[in-house]
């Protein structure tokens, strides 16, 4: 297919943005397998999983910021596709954060209390 300048450069930023959004998804869930992995050791409450935490709220708002542009250029499947992954994956980090609780609350139980 042929198209003129604008259109190459319009093409060019879709593509860019999509390989963002790709990398970012990767990025979200590799700060998910970290965040597992480092609750089961004694830095599961510290900084770093702080750091990683915010690191992937960064990446939901860019991967949504991204989203909406695709929506803005008439990509309304796109938009809503984004969308469920994002509710998706929310509840993934909500499910991460029940079960976070449920193992400091019974391993900090009293060994008395059984």
């Amino acid at each position: 297919m042929l198209t003129d300048r604008a259109g190459l450069a319009e093409g060019t930023i879709l593509a860019w943005t999509d390989l963002v959004e790709a990398v970012a998804w990767l990025l979200v869930v590799l700060a998910i397998e970290a965040i597992v992995r480092l609750k089961h050791t004694a830095y599961g409450n510290g900084t770093l999983v702080w750091c990683i935490e915010r690191l992937k709220a960064a990446l939901y708002v860019l991967i949504f910021a991204i989203a909406v542009y695709w929506g803005s250029k008439g990509q309304l499947l796109y938009l809503w596709d984004e969308l469920v992954w994002l509710l998706g994956f929310n509840m993934i980090d909500w499910n991460i954060r029940d079960w976070s609780r449920r193992v400091r609350r019974r391993f900090s139980a009293s060994p008395t209390a059984a």
